[in-house]
């Protein structure tokens, strides 16, 4: 159960983040860019280290 909530966090969290950029015209800084790669890094870290 905790692996499938961190995954739908995650994911959402760097799905609004993209709508964000490409709908309504956020900046997109080096921070932001390497924060979306943090993310989606950790699910991945979370799901190989739940198998």
């Amino acid at each position: 159960m905790s692996v499938a909530y961190s995954v739908w966090a995650g994911l959402g969290t760097v799905l609004i983040a993209i709508i964000g950029i490409l709908w309504f015209r956020e900046s997109v800084t080096l921070i932001k860019l390497i924060s979306i790669a943090l993310i989606i890094m950790g699910v991945i870290g979370i799901n190989a280290s739940g198998a």
